[in-house]
């Protein structure tokens, strides 16, 4: 996963937004985090660079505990999307194949992190047929 660089005082600025918009945030920003064709831009004035700690949501601010929970949430979101955008169903099928409503797996196709618990993300990537692991280890 590439680290995220916040710059200037945007770390700060994030940590201000309501819990729901960093909860949809979050998701955005580990996804892009996550992808492999991410470019650098330009940039002509200097500006501080703080790099980030791994774990966009401890970043934005959230308690260590809950930033574990919405980074576990927000990786089975990914891959939840990516079994339906290979699956070549249309989201009427796949809500049913998945056990959701159309609506529902539109919110979750939208990155909508905080209308989805771990419990239900775990359900439905089960009903994708995707296994699902949990590893626990001792913090660093």
């Amino acid at each position: 996963m590439k680290p995220v660089l916040w710059l200037g005082d945007s770390l700060g600025r994030l940590r201000e937004f309501p819990v729901d918009a960093r909860h949809d945030l979050g998701y955005r920003l580990e996804l892009v985090q996550s992808d492999d064709r991410g470019a650098k831009e330009a940039m002509s004035e200097k500006v501080r660079i703080e790099r980030g700690s791994g774990n966009v949501f401890l970043d934005l601010g959230f308690s260590k505990a809950e930033a574990e929970n919405l980074r576990l949430r927000s990786q089975l979101m990914r891959q939840i999307d990516a079994y339906y955008r290979e699956s070549g169903m249309t989201q009427a099928a796949a809500a049913k194949a998945l056990g959701l409503t159309q609506p529902r797996l539109n919110a979750l196709l939208k990155g909508r992190l905080h209308q989805f618990s771990l419990d239900a993300l775990v359900n439905i990537a089960s009903n994708a047929g995707l296994n699902v692991r949990l590893v626990v280890k001792k913090a660093a």
